[in-house]
């Protein structure tokens, strides 16, 4: 089992009656834990961690705490130093063997390195629909984190809502419209995240142009590479007949001096 134990800064606790509730709402469906591994902020206190121990009914060498650490890659190799590999093979009567760590160790310790290095931050926009949605572009944001360590450099996403760029956005709060383009002009590169119906298209294909005429690298993801095609046919193709509305009409087919162009062809040219 794995719980959490919050810690109050205006008067200095940690509080484990959470936990203690988890466990007991365990028990009341008849599931009897064999160790606890026990998240917190900051290690816990002795005390703490004997009280959980008792109210669990385990001894305190099977309640494992686990703090913040400094990077996520420092988990494995503090789970091995705390036994807890060991003990899940002792449980499931497993062979005991000595678990290979020197790939983990090697890892956190150039990501550590990377992480303290001071160094240029790197600011990646994000420019989608439904970025008021904390976890919406999740594996975005890990992959420019991972993307950026890989490189050895630090990296920062920012997102910014498609819609606050658009000329319409900018008659009802100009402020939040300079504010936003003033937040894309400083970033370093630009990704254009995937989505669904018209809602921000505009604000997409505007950035898209924006990125085109001043050489700003840009990545169009699913949604995101299509507009990139729509703001390419427009402004450079000059096809005619490319506007808002043209995004639901599947299949449809552009005109440019009585040549006929589809999606894939405007790629391709």
């Amino acid at each position: 089992m794995v719980s959490y134990v919050p810690y109050f800064n205006t008067t200095g606790e940690q509080k484990t009656k959470p936990t203690q509730n988890a466990i007991q709402a365990l028990r009341m469906t008849g599931i009897r834990m064999n160790a606890l591994v026990v998240r917190s902020k900051n290690p816990l206190e002795k005390g703490q961690i004997q009280k959980i121990a008792k109210f669990a009914n385990l001894s305190p060498d099977h309640v494992l705490n686990l703090p913040d650490l400094e990077s996520i890659h420092d988990v494995p190799v503090y789970f091995e130093q705390n036994q807890l590999p060991y003990y899940i093979m002792f449980h499931l009567q497993l062979p005991l063997s000595r678990c290979e760590m020197s790939i983990y160790n090697n890892m956190s310790k150039h990501i550590n390195q990377v992480l303290k290095k001071q160094k240029k931050v790197i600011q990646v926009a994000v420019v989608g629909k439904y970025v008021g949605i904390e976890d919406a572009y999740i594996s975005i944001k890990k992959a420019i984190e991972s993307a950026c360590l890989a490189a050895d450099q630090s990296g920062n996403a920012v997102f910014i809502p498609a819609d606050s760029l658009e000329s319409q956005h900018k008659e009802v709060d100009e402020e939040d419209y300079n504010k936003n383009w003033a937040l894309l002009k400083q970033s370093n590169c630009i990704i254009i995240p995937g989505g669904f119906d018209q809602r921000g298209l505009q604000g997409k294909i505007d950035t898209i142009k924006y990125a085109r005429e001043n050489k700003v690298p840009i990545l169009g993801i699913c949604l995101g590479f299509q507009a990139m095609c729509i703001e390419y046919a427009r402004n450079v193709m000059n096809v005619q007949g490319d506007n808002g509305g043209d995004y639901e009409k599947r299949g449809k087919k552009y005109d440019n001096q009585g040549q006929k162009y589809n999606c894939l062809q405007i790629i391709q040219y």
